[in-house]
């Protein structure tokens, strides 16, 4: 990342919408380049959107940033469209799903899963940042499997430092096999990041790691959430196994403003 970029947040409105544009410090540390996330992107018209995506790289360019990024819903076709006519590139369908806590349910879990603690942080880092393939930083050919691994293992790390509410760990012949982070929304928890390792998947570790937060927020939690890539066909069988219901699919762009090579 170039050295003194300042944070940022802007808010344009235009006669052919509005959009905001927030600055991302974790990805542009890791990454080395200048990220922003588009938080809102409002055409005043389908017909207005291919415009305001203009008008966003433009005031992209002016704020020094290499790469953006926005989730818009699968239904807003125009949208899309329109941030693949200034080219953004589709790095993934985001498949959110959601299932609702049953008062006192207790599914069965398994012993070898525990809570992981903070001596736990650094394997449980070096596992995840190896066992990612779906993701969006791993599904754009721009960022190199160095990197996108890299936002992976210290994402887990923070969570496991005190990020999440809880990490679960489960382990296998010595070592950490899988975890999963879970975060508080309000009344609801969502599963922030999943993993298991490459050696170990097809186990049923996952299964193990999912039945666990659900037994944990039991009585706790309203709604539990998860999201994967529409691609990971093996996790969207699980939850729909797990009682988990789809709520929502988006697409993920991403915006390269520079040639970052």
């Amino acid at each position: 990342m170039r050295s003194g970029q300042p944070q940022f947040r802007r808010e344009v409105q235009l006669d052919c919408g509005s959009f905001v544009v927030l600055h991302q410090p974790f990805e542009s540390e890791l990454l080395q380049i200048v990220c922003a996330r588009v938080e809102t992107f409002l055409p005043a018209s389908d017909q207005r959107a291919q415009e305001l995506t203009l008008a966003l790289r433009s005031v992209l360019f002016e704020l020094g940033c290499d790469l953006a990024w926005y989730r818009c819903d699968a239904g807003e076709t125009s949208v899309a469209t329109a941030f693949k006519a200034v080219g953004a590139l589709e790095v993934e369908e985001l498949v959110t799903f959601v299932r609702q806590m049953q008062e006192g349910e207790r599914p069965p879990t398994c012993s070898r899963v525990g809570i992981a603690t903070h001596d736990d942080a650094t394997e449980v880092a070096n596992m995840v940042g190896r066992s990612f393939v779906y993701d969006r930083f791993h599904s754009d050919p721009r960022i190199s499997l160095e990197k996108a691994d890299l936002v992976k293992s210290v994402w887990m790390r923070n969570s496991v430092l005190g990020r999440s509410d809880r990490v679960f760990v489960v382990r296998s012949e010595g070592q950490v096999a899988g975890a999963l982070a879970c975060a508080k929304r309000s009344a609801d928890i969502a599963i922030d990041l999943i993993a298991v390792e490459k050696n170990f998947q097809r186990r049923g570790f996952a299964e193990d790691l999912v039945r666990a937060a659900i037994n944990h927020y039991s009585g706790l939690a309203r709604r539990i959430f998860v999201g994967t890539q529409a691609k990971n066909v093996p996790s969207i069988s699980l939850y729909s196994k797990l009682g988990f219901e789809r709520y929502t699919s988006q697409f993920t762009f991403h915006l390269f403003l520079r040639d970052i090579q």
